[in-house]
C-alpha cells in the first residue's frame, strides 16, 4: 500500500475516523463481541496504513490489537458447535495479510534499522494467527494444511517467548503423532520439554520478595501455569517414546509429568 499525499484537513478527518473505529471496537470488546470488534480494528489499521504510510510507528501496536481481537473471536467460534468456521478462517487470513503488509512496509521504507525490531515484535502475532489457522484446518479435516501453518509458526520460534515456542512444538507433536510420524513428533516433544524447563529456570526467585504477598501470589500462579505446561510436554514426550519402543525412558517421564501436574 503506497504512501499517499493527503491534505491536512482531510488527513485529520481520516484520523478522526480511525479513532472512532477503534473506540467502537473497544466498546464491542467490552460487550464480548470480538467478532465485530475485529472488523472495526481491521478498518482502523487499513486507514492507518493509507494515511500514515507503511513504516509509521503506530502500526505494530495497532496490528497487535487486531491480532488479539481476531484470534479471540476465532477461538470462541472454534469452541462453538455450529459456528461459522468459514468466517473465522477469512478473519484469520485477513489478519495474516495485514500483518504481512505492516511487516513488509518496515522493510522497504527507511529507517531500515527498525526492520528487525518490527519483525520480532510481530512474530507472536504471526505465530498466534498461524496456530489458530492450523486448528481450523484440523477441524475441517485438512491435516496437511494444518501442518503447513504450524511449520510456518515454527520458523518464528527464535523470536518468540519460550512458552509460546514450546506450545508451537507441542502442537506439531500432536499433529505429527496423528499422522503416524512419531519420530518427528518425539523431536518436537523433546524441544518443548527443553524450552519449558528453560522457561521455568528463567523465572525470578520469589525469595527476594518474601514480604510482598501480591508479588509472591502472582509469581506462584505463573510458576504453576508453567509447571502445568511442562507436565504436558513431559507426558507427550513419554507417549512418543512409547510409540517408538523406548520404554526404559517412559516411566521416568510419566512420573515427572504427574509430579508437576499435582
Amino acid at each position: 500500500m503506497a504512501m499517499q499525499t493527503i491534505p491536512g484537513s482531510l488527513q485529520d478527518c481520516k484520523l478522526d475516523l480511525v479513532r472512532q473505529c477503534e473506540a467502537e471496537a473497544e466498546v464491542l470488546v467490552a460487550q464480548g463481541r470480538t467478532d465485530l470488534a475485529a472488523e472495526f480494528f481491521d478498518r482502523a489499521l487499513c486507514l492507518r496504513l493509507s494515511i500514515l504510510g507503511q513504516n509509521h510507528e503506530s502500526l505494530p501496536a495497532a496490528a497487535e490489537v487486531l491480532t488479539r481481537t481476531a484470534n479471540h473471536a476465532a477461538s470462541v467460534e472454534l469452541r462453538q458447535h455450529g459456528a461459522d468456521l468459514g468466517h473465522a478462517e477469512q478473519m484469520l487470513q485477513r489478519t495474516l495479510a495485514l500483518l504481512t503488509e505492516v511487516s513488509a512496509g518496515a522493510a522497504i521504507v527507511p529507517p531500515f534499522e527498525q526492520v528487525g525490531h518490527v519483525a520480532a515484535s510481530l512474530a507472536p502475532c504471526f505465530n498466534l494467527t498461524l496456530s489458530n489457522l492450523a486448528a481450523l484446518h484440523q477441524r475441517f479435516g485438512n491435516k496437511e494444511a494444518a501442518l503447513l501453518c504450524l511449520r510456518e509458526a515454527e520458523a518464528l520460534c527464535l523470536d518468540l517467548p519460550a512458552s509460546d515456542a514450546a506450545a508451537t512444538h507441542l502442537s506439531l507433536c500432536a499433529l505429527l503423532s496423528q499422522l503416524g510420524r512419531h519420530q518427528e513428533a518425539e523431536r518436537h516433544a523433546a524441544e518443548a520439554v527443553q524450552l519449558g524447563e528453560a522457561d521455568i529456570l528463567q523465572l525470578p526467585s520469589l525469595q527476594h520478595h518474601a514480604g510482598d504477598s501480591q508479588y509472591c501470589a502472582t509469581g506462584e500462579a505463573l510458576l504453576r501455569e508453567k509447571a502445568s505446561a511442562l507436565a504436558v510436554a513431559y507426558n507427550n514426550l513419554a507417549v512418543q517414546r512409547e510409540f517408538l519402543g523406548q520404554f526404559s525412558e517412559c516411566l521416568a517421564l510419566y512420573e515427572k509429568a504427574v509430579v508437576l501436574a499435582e
